[in-house]
């Protein structure tokens, strides 16, 4: 808050000074305050045209929280032709390209992104793309890229939940009912962290490992 007010002060004396802009775009994206820092970013681009390929990308972030998605698309592409080896750049322009539904694109993009040097860029990409293929319903495939996530980040809370919970739905599909329902009791704790269309996925599997199990154990009474 006292950056903003001294970079306030600057640009009631130079209001086209392009630092101060970019300096007040930064301090009201960080406050969340994301028009005011979408106007800023405008205003920066009407002093100087041609700006890095990360003001670009940090417009693109500012848009996508507006969920301005073709604006947002706009500005992500305008930084990769800046800088084309930027693995961060895939990674958000493969979010951007998953908000317009446009997942096929999307996934090259996380593929790209979880090339990175970056550990913790390759994780999330890796995420991404598994929650992707959980939300496809192509099981397997999310398994692999959730365990290749681990790999990168295994301090990832939010990342290992996931993994429980594909673990548990890859273990009932392979028949291996206790090993399943037994992963997804251990998540019954952490079931806030999922996503409201994957608990649903969730409470779908636990549901049916609950049941194939009680049938075992009514056919072994039997």
């Amino acid at each position: 808050a006292e950056a903003k007010s001294d970079l306030a002060v600057v640009l009631k004396s130079l209001p086209k000074n392009l630092t101060a802009l970019l300096g007040v775009a930064e301090c009201e994206e960080n406050l969340k305050n994301y028009e005011s820092a979408l106007e800023a970013y405008k205003k920066a681009m009407e002093v100087k045209a041609d700006l890095s390929s990360n003001v670009h990308a940090r417009k693109a972030r500012v848009e996508l929280k507006l969920k301005d998605y073709s604006h947002a698309l706009e500005s992500i592409n305008l930084a990769s032709k800046l800088d084309r080896d930027r693995e961060s750049l895939y990674l958000l322009k493969g979010i951007i390209l998953e908000k317009r539904k446009q997942v096929g694109e999307a996934a090259l993009h996380y593929e790209q992104a979880a090339k990175a040097p970056n550990f913790q860029i390759a994780a999330k990409a890796l995420f991404k793309l598994a929650k992707m293929k959980l939300r496809e319903k192509d099981y397997y495939e999310a398994h692999f890229n959730i365990r290749r996530a681990v790999e990168k980040n295994s301090a990832a809370h939010k990342v290992k939940a996931y993994k429980t919970l594909i673990d548990g739905i890859v273990s009932l599909m392979k028949g291996k009912t206790k090993a399943g329902v037994r992963h997804l009791l251990v998540l019954e704790s952490e079931v806030k962290i999922l996503k409201p269309d994957i608990k649903f996925i969730y409470y779908l599997f636990k549901a049916y490992g609950h049941m194939v199990k009680r049938s075992f154990e009514v056919m072994s009474d039997s």
